[in-house]
């Protein structure tokens, strides 16, 4: 009798779950696309998505060329004049 109570109760629980992830289906999608895409939502994010908006915001393999652009362009910035020394450790003449 507690089995068939039980069983009903799971079977119950598991359609609703199943009717809840059909009806939202486009949503999911939309959430697991954006995480492909941006790889971490914050929850004002996920309120964009859910609602159909566009988030405006660099993905991260747009921040980390970004940072390699700027960090080349400091090191071509800083490269040394041919006639100056670079020895961290220069000689001292006694």
């Amino acid at each position: 009798m507690i089995d068939i109570e039980v069983r009903k109760l799971i079977d119950t629980a598991y359609n609703n779950a199943k009717d809840l992830l059909e009806a939202n289906r486009d949503k999911i999608e939309a959430l697991a696309m954006a995480l492909l895409k941006y790889e971490t939502l914050d929850a004002e994010d996920v309120k964009i998505v859910i609602a159909g908006g566009q988030l405006e915001k660099p993905t991260l393999s747009e921040l980390l060329a970004k940072e390699e652009r700027k960090s080349e362009s400091e090191n071509t910035d800083k490269e040394p004049d041919e006639d100056s020394d670079t020895d961290p450790f220069p000689k001292i003449n006694n």
